[in-house]
This record gives C-alpha cells, sequence and structure tokens, in this order.
C-alpha cells in the first residue's frame, strides 16, 4: 500500500551539516528561525507566486535532515516549481549554507553550529498529489430511428501516488518509506499504530 499526498506539491530533501540536531530541536526559538530560515531560501528559488507559508519541512537526525515540501494553488504551476528548484538548486543551498552560518557567527546558531554550516543536496525535487488525467466511459444507446442518447460518465479522479520504500529498506528521508519513518539507522521503519 503506498500513501498518497492529496495537494500537488513538489518535494525534495537537503542535509544541512555541522548543526547540532538534538540542541536544535530542544529550542522552539532556535527551531523557529532554522524554519523560517529554510523555508524563506526555499520560497526564494521556487519562482513567482511562492511564499513561505507555501513550504513546509519536517526535519530529523543525521546532521539535519530536512525534507522540504513546497505546496502550489494549481497543478499547472508544479512543473515551474520544479523546474525553479532544479535549475536554481546550487543558489540555493549557497545562500541558505551562508544565512544559516550568518546566524551562527552572530550568535544565534552559535551553541549548535559544530563548524563551518554546509548544505548538500538529498534527493531531487518531485511532483507528488496530482490527479491523472480524467477518463470518461461513454455509453451508446440506440433508440427509434434518428435518435441516439450518448452517456458520459466520469470515472473518480484519483491521485498519483507516490513510489515509497517498505520497511527496512535503506532511507535518507521519511517521504522515501511508505510508513513515512526513516529511523536514525537511516532504514525505513514499521508504520506507528496508534490505540
Amino acid at each position: 500500500l503506498q500513501p498518497q499526498v492529496s495537494v500537488p506539491s513538489v518535494v525534495f530533501g537537503m542535509i544541512i551539516e555541522n548543526l547540532d540536531y538534538a540542541q536544535l530541536v530542544q529550542s522552539d526559538n532556535l527551531l523557529a528561525t532554522f524554519n523560517g530560515t529554510v523555508k524563506q531560501a526555499v520560497a526564494s528559488v521556487a519562482g513567482w507566486g511562492v511564499s513561505q507559508d507555501d513550504v513546509s519541512l519536517q526535519i530529523s537526525a543525521g546532521s539535519v535532515v530536512v525534507e522540504c515540501t513546497v505546496v502550489t494553488s494549481s497543478e499547472d504551476l508544479l512543473a515551474a516549481v520544479q523546474a525553479a528548484i532544479v535549475s536554481d538548486i546550487v543558489r540555493l543551498k549557497s545562500e541558505l549554507a551562508l544565512n544559516l552560518r550568518a546566524l551562527a557567527i552572530f550568535g544565534i546558531f552559535k551553541d549548535i553550529a559544530m563548524g563551518p554550516i554546509t548544505v548538500a543536496s538529498g534527493s531531487d525535487p518531485a511532483i507528488f498529489g496530482t490527479t491523472q488525467p480524467p477518463t470518461t466511459t461513454t455509453t451508446t444507446t440506440t433508440l427509434p430511428p434518428g435518435w441516439t442518447s450518448v452517456t458520459t460518465t466520469p470515472l473518480p479522479v484519483t491521485t498519483a501516488p507516490r513510489r515509497c520504500a517498505a520497511v527496512e529498506a535503506p532511507c535518507l528521508f521519511a517521504s522515501r518509506c511508505c510508513s513515512n519513518r526513516c529511523t536514525s539507522l537511516h532504514r525505513c521503519g514499521p508504520p506507528l499504530v496508534w490505540p
């Protein structure tokens, strides 16, 4: 069973090196500053019409692994956002690293920086949450001579599934796993079951 993403979005990952993940997530202020900095950098590269509010982040350990999801207002914008990120990924990484290093120099990230902060690519931008081209079924019924009745019934719109990995498969980002859980050993974990 593959999870479905129901909102048109572009998803990609990055690895922020030389930041202490444990200390970052312990402080609401540091985490909010980090999230705001990353969201702004992603939105500026994603193109016209994408704001910080359209970017969501999921972070995990392994230096700091960041999964970025850019939600668009329509499926028509997805390819443009994906192309913008692909074409400007070098600028995104360098500007984000520069901004995070500045925060370390000016004291905000001083205690959690373990060296020069760098940004490495993790995964290429991929499109999720698109609908398949609408399909219809057509039924033709013949009536008395000269009359024809055609009934067209649209099939339900589906959501394009994302490819995902099974439990224990290697992973770097949670979105790679069908369970949406990538463990600290970089293996897909079993799904959480809530009572």
